[in-house]
Protein backbone atom coordinates (compact mmCIF):
# COMPACT_ATOMS: atom_id res chain seq x y z
CA UNK A 1 0.00 0.00 0.00
CA UNK A 2 2.72 2.20 0.95
CA UNK A 3 4.33 1.30 -2.67
CA UNK A 4 1.56 2.38 -4.60
CA UNK A 5 0.81 6.01 -2.37
CA UNK A 6 4.66 6.64 -3.42
CA UNK A 7 3.62 5.43 -7.40
CA UNK A 8 1.03 8.06 -7.14
CA UNK A 9 2.58 10.70 -5.37
CA UNK A 10 5.60 10.80 -7.89
CA UNK A 11 3.10 9.97 -10.99
CA UNK A 12 2.00 13.51 -9.97
CA UNK A 13 4.84 15.04 -9.53
CA UNK A 14 6.40 13.95 -12.69
CA UNK A 15 3.99 15.64 -14.06
CA UNK A 16 4.61 18.63 -12.10
CA UNK A 17 8.60 18.39 -13.26
CA UNK A 18 7.20 18.77 -16.67
CA UNK A 19 5.11 22.28 -15.60
CA UNK A 20 7.06 25.42 -17.87
CA UNK A 21 6.31 27.61 -14.24
CA UNK A 22 9.24 27.01 -12.02
CA UNK A 23 11.19 28.56 -9.53
CA UNK A 24 14.77 29.50 -10.10
CA UNK A 25 17.09 26.69 -8.83
CA UNK A 26 19.44 26.95 -11.08
CA UNK A 27 22.04 28.23 -8.90
CA UNK A 28 20.86 25.15 -6.20
CA UNK A 29 22.18 21.95 -5.67
CA UNK A 30 20.39 19.56 -2.92
CA UNK A 31 22.15 17.35 -0.90
CA UNK A 32 20.22 14.02 0.25
CA UNK A 33 21.45 14.49 4.19
CA UNK A 34 24.12 15.92 6.53
CA UNK A 35 27.67 14.97 6.03
CA UNK A 36 26.72 14.90 1.70
CA UNK A 37 25.94 18.66 2.38
CA UNK A 38 28.96 19.50 4.74
CA UNK A 39 31.19 18.64 2.11
CA UNK A 40 29.37 20.17 -0.99
CA UNK A 41 28.92 23.28 0.82
CA UNK A 42 32.62 24.02 1.63
CA UNK A 43 33.58 23.30 -2.34
CA UNK A 44 30.46 25.61 -3.37
CA UNK A 45 31.22 28.37 -1.78
CA UNK A 46 28.98 31.28 -2.41
CA UNK A 47 28.98 30.03 -6.23
CA UNK A 48 26.01 27.82 -5.24
CA UNK A 49 23.15 27.70 -2.62
CA UNK A 50 23.50 24.37 -1.12
CA UNK A 51 20.29 22.70 0.86
CA UNK A 52 19.93 19.87 3.01
CA UNK A 53 17.03 17.84 1.76
CA UNK A 54 16.57 15.65 4.75
CA UNK A 55 15.21 18.25 7.66
CA UNK A 56 17.11 18.88 10.43
CA UNK A 57 16.53 16.12 13.32
CA UNK A 58 15.40 13.66 10.89
CA UNK A 59 17.30 10.20 10.57
CA UNK A 60 18.20 9.95 6.47
CA UNK A 61 17.55 6.09 6.47
CA UNK A 62 13.72 7.15 7.54
CA UNK A 63 13.20 10.32 5.16
CA UNK A 64 10.88 10.21 1.95
CA UNK A 65 10.80 13.36 -0.18
CA UNK A 66 7.43 15.29 -0.75
CA UNK A 67 6.13 15.99 -3.91
CA UNK A 68 7.58 19.92 -3.30
CA UNK A 69 10.89 18.45 -2.56
CA UNK A 70 10.95 16.62 -5.77
CA UNK A 71 9.82 19.40 -8.08
CA UNK A 72 12.44 21.92 -5.93
CA UNK A 73 14.80 18.55 -7.56
CA UNK A 74 13.93 18.73 -10.68
CA UNK A 75 13.98 22.67 -11.26
CA UNK A 76 17.59 22.71 -9.75
CA UNK A 77 21.15 22.39 -10.74
CA UNK A 78 21.78 19.17 -9.11
CA UNK A 79 20.96 16.33 -6.41
CA UNK A 80 24.03 14.87 -4.37
CA UNK A 81 23.54 11.67 -3.01
CA UNK A 82 26.04 8.81 -0.79
CA UNK A 83 24.83 6.25 -3.05
CA UNK A 84 25.37 2.19 -1.97
CA UNK A 85 22.10 1.81 -0.94
CA UNK A 86 21.68 4.86 1.17
CA UNK A 87 18.97 6.85 -0.77
CA UNK A 88 16.50 4.27 -1.62
CA UNK A 89 13.42 6.70 -2.26
CA UNK A 90 15.99 7.89 -5.52
CA UNK A 91 14.77 4.75 -6.89
CA UNK A 92 10.98 6.07 -7.90
CA UNK A 93 11.97 9.29 -8.78
CA UNK A 94 10.56 10.56 -12.19
CA UNK A 95 13.25 10.69 -14.59
CA UNK A 96 13.86 14.56 -14.76
CA UNK A 97 14.78 14.09 -11.25
CA UNK A 98 16.82 11.18 -11.79
CA UNK A 99 18.42 13.24 -14.14
CA UNK A 100 20.03 15.03 -11.73
CA UNK A 101 21.80 12.78 -9.39
CA UNK A 102 25.53 12.61 -9.18
CA UNK A 103 26.94 10.19 -6.58
CA UNK A 104 29.81 11.48 -4.58
CA UNK A 105 30.93 8.06 -3.45
CA UNK A 106 32.46 7.42 -6.52
CA UNK A 107 36.34 5.47 -6.18
CA UNK A 108 35.94 4.72 -2.61
CA UNK A 109 36.65 1.06 -1.91
CA UNK A 110 33.68 -0.49 0.26
CA UNK A 111 33.65 -2.63 3.32
CA UNK A 112 30.46 -5.56 4.11
CA UNK A 113 28.56 -6.19 7.16
CA UNK A 114 26.61 -9.61 6.92
CA UNK A 115 26.89 -9.18 3.57
CA UNK A 116 25.13 -6.12 3.29
CA UNK A 117 27.00 -2.79 1.64
CA UNK A 118 28.43 -0.44 4.67
CA UNK A 119 27.32 2.91 3.18
CA UNK A 120 28.55 5.04 6.06
CA UNK A 121 31.73 5.56 4.36
CA UNK A 122 31.83 9.24 5.05
CA UNK A 123 33.16 8.79 8.44
CA UNK A 124 36.81 7.94 7.44
CA UNK A 125 37.91 11.43 6.78
CA UNK A 126 40.29 9.64 4.38
CA UNK A 127 37.10 8.82 2.17
CA UNK A 128 35.67 12.27 3.15
CA UNK A 129 38.30 13.95 0.78
CA UNK A 130 37.68 11.49 -1.90
CA UNK A 131 34.02 12.71 -1.84
CA UNK A 132 35.18 16.12 -1.93
CA UNK A 133 37.46 15.95 -5.08
CA UNK A 134 34.35 14.12 -6.77
CA UNK A 135 32.02 17.08 -5.67
CA UNK A 136 34.81 19.33 -6.47
CA UNK A 137 34.92 17.92 -10.18
CA UNK A 138 31.03 18.03 -10.66
CA UNK A 139 30.85 21.78 -9.63
CA UNK A 140 33.93 22.09 -12.00
CA UNK A 141 31.87 20.02 -14.70
CA UNK A 142 28.63 22.18 -13.56
CA UNK A 143 30.76 25.60 -13.73
CA UNK A 144 33.98 25.64 -15.86
CA UNK A 145 34.06 29.01 -15.68
CA UNK A 146 35.20 29.08 -11.79
CA UNK A 147 37.02 26.32 -12.02
CA UNK A 148 40.14 27.23 -10.49
CA UNK A 149 37.77 28.87 -7.14
CA UNK A 150 36.34 24.72 -6.61
CA UNK A 151 40.36 23.64 -7.46
CA UNK A 152 41.48 26.22 -4.57
CA UNK A 153 38.17 25.53 -2.04
CA UNK A 154 39.12 21.57 -2.30
CA UNK A 155 42.81 21.89 -1.70
CA UNK A 156 42.10 24.10 1.14
CA UNK A 157 39.28 21.74 3.10
CA UNK A 158 41.53 18.61 1.66
CA UNK A 159 44.35 20.05 3.75
CA UNK A 160 41.90 20.61 6.75
CA UNK A 161 40.52 16.85 6.58
CA UNK A 162 44.69 15.92 6.86
CA UNK A 163 45.26 17.55 9.95
CA UNK A 164 42.40 16.10 11.43
CA UNK A 165 43.30 12.27 10.42
CA UNK A 166 46.70 13.27 11.83
CA UNK A 167 44.53 14.28 15.24
CA UNK A 168 42.75 11.35 15.62
CA UNK A 169 45.89 8.77 14.96
CA UNK A 170 47.66 10.54 17.58
CA UNK A 171 44.75 10.20 20.40
CA UNK A 172 44.20 6.56 19.59
CA UNK A 173 47.85 5.85 20.37
CA UNK A 174 47.11 6.39 23.98
CA UNK A 175 43.72 4.50 23.69
CA UNK A 176 44.14 1.64 26.34
CA UNK A 177 40.62 0.08 25.33
CA UNK A 178 40.31 -0.06 21.40
CA UNK A 179 37.08 -1.54 21.20
CA UNK A 180 33.66 0.12 21.47
CA UNK A 181 30.18 -0.49 21.75
CA UNK A 182 27.72 1.30 19.48
CA UNK A 183 23.79 1.23 18.61
CA UNK A 184 24.15 0.59 14.94
CA UNK A 185 26.99 -0.47 12.75
CA UNK A 186 27.63 2.87 11.65
CA UNK A 187 31.20 3.31 13.05
CA UNK A 188 32.83 0.23 10.68
CA UNK A 189 34.88 2.77 8.13
CA UNK A 190 35.89 4.99 10.96
CA UNK A 191 37.27 1.79 13.20
CA UNK A 192 38.81 0.53 10.40
CA UNK A 193 40.86 3.34 9.33
CA UNK A 194 41.84 4.03 12.88
CA UNK A 195 42.82 0.95 14.80
CA UNK A 196 39.51 0.21 16.42
CA UNK A 197 37.17 -2.64 16.70
CA UNK A 198 32.86 -1.54 16.70
CA UNK A 199 30.66 -4.04 18.48
CA UNK A 200 27.28 -2.53 17.35
CA UNK A 201 24.00 -3.67 19.22
CA UNK A 202 22.56 -2.88 15.73
CA UNK A 203 22.96 -3.83 12.26
CA UNK A 204 23.46 -0.70 9.45
CA UNK A 205 19.79 0.01 9.87
CA UNK A 206 19.53 1.63 13.03
CA UNK A 207 15.78 -0.11 13.67
CA UNK A 208 16.93 -3.44 13.43
CA UNK A 209 16.29 -5.36 16.64
CA UNK A 210 18.91 -6.95 17.85
CA UNK A 211 18.56 -11.28 19.35
CA UNK A 212 18.95 -12.32 22.70
CA UNK A 213 22.41 -14.16 21.62
CA UNK A 214 23.40 -10.86 20.14
CA UNK A 215 23.06 -9.00 23.87
CA UNK A 216 24.55 -11.96 25.36
CA UNK A 217 27.88 -11.70 23.11
CA UNK A 218 28.05 -7.83 23.66
CA UNK A 219 27.42 -8.33 27.64
CA UNK A 220 30.41 -10.70 27.45
CA UNK A 221 32.43 -8.34 25.41
CA UNK A 222 31.87 -5.14 27.28
CA UNK A 223 33.24 -7.69 30.55
CA UNK A 224 36.15 -9.37 28.74
CA UNK A 225 37.51 -5.89 27.24
CA UNK A 226 36.44 -3.88 30.64
CA UNK A 227 34.50 -1.31 28.60
CA UNK A 228 32.93 1.53 30.10
CA UNK A 229 30.79 3.37 27.69
CA UNK A 230 28.07 2.01 25.67
CA UNK A 231 27.13 5.14 22.51
CA UNK A 232 23.96 6.07 21.59
CA UNK A 233 23.52 8.28 18.15
CA UNK A 234 21.40 11.85 18.52
CA UNK A 235 19.10 10.77 15.73
CA UNK A 236 18.11 7.21 16.86
CA UNK A 237 16.35 5.72 19.88
CA UNK A 238 18.83 5.01 22.89
CA UNK A 239 16.38 2.62 24.64
CA UNK A 240 18.36 -0.81 23.97
CA UNK A 241 21.65 1.43 24.60
CA UNK A 242 20.70 2.43 27.88
CA UNK A 243 19.33 -1.15 28.77
CA UNK A 244 22.66 -2.35 27.65
CA UNK A 245 24.46 -0.03 29.91
CA UNK A 246 21.99 -0.69 33.13
CA UNK A 247 22.73 -4.54 32.64
CA UNK A 248 27.08 -3.72 32.50
CA UNK A 249 26.60 -0.71 34.54
CA UNK A 250 28.55 1.07 32.06
CA UNK A 251 27.66 4.72 31.24
CA UNK A 252 26.16 6.45 27.99
CA UNK A 253 27.30 8.58 25.62
CA UNK A 254 26.60 10.18 21.94
CA UNK A 255 28.40 9.84 19.30
CA UNK A 256 28.03 11.25 15.69
CA UNK A 257 27.15 9.57 13.09
CA UNK A 258 27.21 12.91 10.99
CA UNK A 259 23.97 11.28 9.27
CA UNK A 260 21.95 14.58 10.24
CA UNK A 261 22.08 17.48 12.99
CA UNK A 262 19.80 18.78 15.69
CA UNK A 263 18.34 21.99 15.01
CA UNK A 264 19.73 23.45 17.92
CA UNK A 265 23.90 22.27 16.51
CA UNK A 266 23.13 23.81 12.88
CA UNK A 267 25.50 26.55 12.23
CA UNK A 268 27.66 25.54 15.30
CA UNK A 269 29.27 22.15 14.52
CA UNK A 270 30.68 20.62 11.38
CA UNK A 271 32.21 17.40 10.40
CA UNK A 272 35.37 18.05 11.88
CA UNK A 273 34.12 19.77 14.85
CA UNK A 274 32.16 16.70 15.94
CA UNK A 275 35.01 13.77 14.50
CA UNK A 276 36.90 15.70 17.21
CA UNK A 277 34.11 15.43 19.80
CA UNK A 278 33.39 11.70 18.65
CA UNK A 279 37.12 11.30 19.39
CA UNK A 280 37.43 13.03 22.74
CA UNK A 281 34.72 10.97 23.87
CA UNK A 282 36.29 7.69 23.20
CA UNK A 283 39.07 8.85 25.15
CA UNK A 284 37.32 9.82 27.77
CA UNK A 285 36.20 6.47 28.14
CA UNK A 286 39.96 4.82 28.03
CA UNK A 287 40.71 7.04 31.31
Amino acid sequence: MKFKKLLIVFGFVAALCSCREREDYSKTVFASFYSVYDFASRIAGDKYKVINITPNGMEPHDFEPSARSIVDICNSAGLLVNGLGMESWTENLPKEAKDKIFTVTENIPTMKINGIVDQHVWLNPENAIIEMENIKNYFVKLDENNTDYYEANFINEKNKFEELTKQIEEQVKLYKIKQIVVSHAAFGYMCDRFGLEQIYINGLEPEEEPSAKTIEEIIDAVNEYNINTVYTEELVSPEIAKKLAEETKAKTDVLYTLEGLEEEMIGKEDYISLMKKNFEKIGKSNL
